[in-house]
């Protein structure tokens, strides 16, 4: 499992078993690293297990999009997976063909399994082992994708045809040229079937990606319009605020100021400046202009001055230093920038004894780190432009 906010965790490997690395933002699954944001390996998969899956053909996805059925604790490939499969396959067809009864029955039922296993594994290493070595990088484009699962299917289906048409011949006894022809005439059938289906599990799988990464790109559109400038003023922040801080819980405290100026005068580095002293029941909140070069920073800049005024608010001794640290975390979760993970560091020591503390971790860490609270969440809003 993943944690919103993976500093009130105690421990180094969750879900699956997997190292979690805090200070990335990642996992570490050992053959690759896994983003859980945005649920995707940032490397792809050098093997395609299944090319007649179509969850298989994304290379950058973990346990066929499905990790809640099932895991892959080493990264190896699914040809146990498809043995399975096509034992269990090849039994109930022996099942049905069957003519024999009694102690007859289970003996067809042994080699339909044993042809049915060899079958799965067979077809599903050729055809991996064929994607594999002809697309060394991930495809993008409409036939990309359809040659990548046409090649899969191809080889994949020929391989099994193949392998199933020998299996068979020899159970039931055929003579040795019976053999030979059974299996090619299986290779010829099962690579025309496999190729046509392994082509159009190629176009249902552009189709799922295209739709897939465009979700990724609204949900990451503040990164994708870095040259939109908002213009400096208090209603923008207000508008800001509003659209996309709608749970942010102590809106009422918070009195967003555009003053030109103003915060460049007291720290040239700064984008925002609260003032920890309350005026008329509420915190005043400056931002410098270059919060306003982008939705972008000035979401991150709302968020990170929105953490210091919740905190102010319900935290008794307030540590300015700590408010700190959880502020710069939490920009560097949304942002993926190890600049605030740097910035962070400044007002936090990790060896100090006390933040090693059994207090520390247990008290002063999930009061501080649990932005989520107040309405702050790990995210970046759809929608924003």
């Amino acid at each position: 499992m993943y944690y919103s906010d993976p500093d009130i965790r105690f421990v180094t490997y969750s879900f699956t078993g997997h190292e979690h690395l805090d200070d990335f933002d990642l996992i570490n699954m050992n053959g690759r690293m896994y983003d859980p944001l945005l649920a995707m390996f940032l490397s792809p998969d050098n093997f395609v297990q299944s090319p007649g899956n179509t969850q298989n053909l994304n290379r950058y996805a973990y346990c066929l999009n499905n990790p809640l059925i099932y895991t892959d604790p080493d990264g190896e490939s699914l040809v146990l997976l498809a043995a399975i499969i096509g034992g269990w396959m090849g039994m109930g067809q022996a099942i049905i063909n069957s003519d024999k009864q009694g102690w007859g029955l289970v003996g067809d039922m042994a080699k339909g399994l044993f042809v049915g296993a060899a079958t799965g594994a067979a077809g599903a290493w050729a055809g991996g082992a064929a994607v594999g070595a002809l697309f060394s990088q991930p495809v993008s484009t409409f036939g990309g994708f359809v040659a990548q699962g046409a090649v899969g299917g191809f080889t994949g289906g020929g391989t099994s045809g193949f392998v199933n048409g020998i299996g068979n011949a020899c159970i039931s006894g055929s003579s040795l040229n019976q053999v030979i022809s059974t299996g090619f005439n299986g290779l010829i059938t099962g690579s025309i079937a496999g190729g046509i289906s392994g082509a159009l599990f190629g176009m249902l799988q552009y189709a799922y990606e295209k739709g897939h990464f465009m979700a990724i790109a609204r949900n990451n559109e503040l990164t994708s319009n870095p040259n939109t400038k908002l213009t400096p003023s208090s209603e923008t922040l207000n508008e800001f605020s509003d659209k996309y801080y709608p749970d942010y819980k102590f809106r009422d405290k918070s009195n967003l100021i555009y003053k030109k100026g103003y915060v460049e005068s007291i720290n040239s580095e700064w984008g925002a400046y609260t003032d920890p002293k309350m005026v008329n029941g509420r915190y005043n909140v400056y931002f410098a202009e270059s919060s306003f070069s982008s939705p972008f920073n000035l979401y991150l800049n709302m968020g990170h001055e929105y953490i210091h005024v919740a905190q102010l608010l319900t935290i008794n001794n307030y540590i300015s230093q700590y408010s700190e640290y959880s502020a710069y975390r939490w920009n560097n979760r949304v942002s993926h920038n190890s600049f605030y993970n740097s910035k962070a560091l400044e007002y936090f020591d990790p060896n100090s004894s006390f933040n090693n503390s059994i207090i520390y971790n247990k008290i002063v860490k999930p009061i501080y780190m649990n932005v989520a609270q107040y309405g702050i969440y790990d995210v970046i809003p759809r929608g924003l432009s």
